[in-house]
């Protein structure tokens, strides 16, 4: 039975809380139609149900028994959804449970975490290198013309790891180079700044310090700094939303989530 099974992510919100909800389905089965938020007592309304409320079969209660088991294992693990969240974090964390994003993790930081040397930060975090540990910048090409586009946009969001900083040149030279050669610009239409506080806020919809990559304002196209990949731990912390909220996630999950461009845009600091 189980090459016959899916898993489909379903998302329940009311005024207070956002609950992301995965069942198995049987592939020959109609889609899911509504999940009911009822704590332990879930209920599966639609063609399938599988809480024990509908007098299911035995099959049916072990595989509603395994569903409970799966959703504590794959559910981002993040700070509870409730009335007192902030609507930056409420935006990142809606946005990664509706990406699918199963490795996403979340942790609180405190308030002196800035003042810190990156090794404590890091180590606070749990991540193994110092290169685990990103920021995102929004960059603004001021010389761009016309509509934006993915492959040539005003502006970029460009998430680069602590240890490094952004190439501006090298950065117009990658996004010059995504078109085909045929509808390329010129290299003069390429001059990269980091965008200003006012246009950082109006299209991140983050404050200084909490700008993530997920539940953005805006549809902002996202590069990653190549050094990130190749830092040899397939996993990376960047922005929660909150000054003292980080994200943690799988480097090809984020890549694939956020459909971002690898590019080599940045250089190592000089520590």
């Amino acid at each position: 039975m189980t090459d016959l099974l899916i898993l489909e992510q379903h998302a329940v919100y009311d005024e207070c809380n956002l609950v992301s909800k995965y069942f198995l389905l049987p592939k020959e089965e109609p889609k899911l139609m509504l999940a009911q938020n009822g704590g332990a007592e879930t209920k599966v309304v639609g063609a399938t149900t599988l809480s024990k409320e509908t007098g299911g079969t035995s099959t049916d209660e072990q595989l509603y028994n395994r569903i409970v088991i799966l959703e504590k294992k794959i559910l981002p693990k993040g700070p509870t959804p409730g009335p007192n969240m902030s609507d930056s974090v409420a935006s990142v964390f809606r946005d990664v449970c509706k990406l699918g994003c199963y490795s996403a993790t979340f942790k609180w930081v405190p308030s002196e975490y800035y003042s810190w040397e990156l090794g404590r930060r890091a180590e606070t975090l749990g991540a193994e290198r110092i290169g685990q540990l990103t920021k995102a910048m929004l960059m603004e090409n001021t010389r761009h013309k016309g509509e934006s586009t993915r492959t040539n946009s005003k502006f970029y969001l460009v998430v680069v790891q602590y240890v490094a900083t952004i190439d501006a040149k090298k950065l117009a030279e990658a996004v010059r180079a995504l078109p085909p050669v045929s509808s390329r610009l010129n290299p003069t239409d390429f001059q990269f700044k980091v965008a200003s506080e006012e246009d950082n806020d109006r299209l991140t919809g983050f404050k200084h310090n909490s700008v993530s990559p997920f539940g953005l304002k805006e549809d902002i196209p996202i590069v990653l700094s190549k050094a990130v990949k190749e830092e040899g731990v397939n996993f990376m912390w960047m922005g929660g939303g909150d000054v003292d909220l980080k994200l943690g996630m799988g480097v090809e999950e984020f890549v694939r989530s956020k459909a971002a461009f690898v590019l080599d845009v940045s250089d190592k600091r000089i520590m």
